[in-house]
């Protein structure tokens, strides 16, 4: 028997680990939701993979206060931020990455967001 070990316990909309991570496509978006509580942190961990080097952009959208975290494929903390979105508190990461798997971790005040991962121009 196979135990699904992401979703052992409370149900969360995406994982808290790098093994749990959410997949989303570059070019694409995906929403969340962060609920955390006096006795827990929700975060939310994402992944992508670049088959090439390029200059991705990472953004939250909607009202809800998150900061993320980007990490490589070792999970190197890569780049962080809290408030530098199009539309504060909004956080946006743009970085020249290499080919390969990253890993983005969401935290912040409870509520609803949506992010999404881009080639830069």
């Amino acid at each position: 028997m196979v135990v699904d070990v992401c979703h052992l316990g409370n149900v969360d909309d995406h994982g808290d680990s790098f093994v749990c991570a959410t997949p989303v496509t570059v070019g694409g978006s995906v929403s969340g939701e962060i609920t955390s509580s006096s006795t827990t942190n929700d975060i939310d961990r994402f992944t992508f993979v670049l088959s090439s080097s390029g200059t991705v952009s990472i953004e939250s959208t909607g009202s809800t206060d998150v900061e993320a975290d980007l990490h490589d494929g070792n999970g190197s903390l890569r780049a962080s931020d809290d408030d530098s979105g199009t539309t504060p508190p909004n956080f946006k990461i743009t970085q020249a990455l290499a080919a390969g798997r990253y890993y983005v971790r969401v935290k912040g005040a409870n509520g609803s967001y949506g992010v999404g991962v881009s080639l830069a121009p």
